[in-house]
């Protein structure tokens, strides 16, 4: 009974840990971008392969919870810690969509503002 214990409070231990993992490669990539060595388009590739990875790990283990009547009781708080999780990476995901379409805007502006097109004198209209 104590093997099993141990075996059940490692197996806790290492999902917290995947957890923490999840959050500095997070943590790294913001880093990263802050700092300006990746772009955002690079960074939100960078939050969408580690969204991938982690829902991909995860859904095995879920599903063994769910099918043991002795482990539900860990399954609602892996399940909640997933979810918690997963909601981080919807955000960062969501951010960076928010910031490259800003960018972009904000691109288009300058580009839009030092280029005359010649359309005006063309068609009589004084820039």
């Amino acid at each position: 009974m104590q093997f099993a214990m141990e075996m059940l409070q490692r197996r806790i231990r290492q999902h917290a840990d995947r957890y923490e993992r999840v959050l500095a490669a997070l943590e790294d990539a913001f880093g990263k971008y802050e700092a300006g060595q990746i772009s955002i388009n690079a960074y939100l590739e960078a939050v969408c392969a580690i969204e991938q990875s982690f829902r991909n790990e995860r859904a095995l283990w879920l599903k063994l919870c769910d099918w043991s009547l002795a482990l539900r009781w860990i399954n609602r708080s892996e399940r909640r810690a997933f979810v918690e999780t997963c909601d981080a990476l919807d955000w960062c995901r969501n951010w960076a969509i928010r910031q490259r379409g800003v960018d972009v805007a904000s691109c288009l502006q300058s580009v839009s503002a030092g280029v005359d097109l010649g359309f005006g004198q063309s068609l009589g209209i004084a820039a």
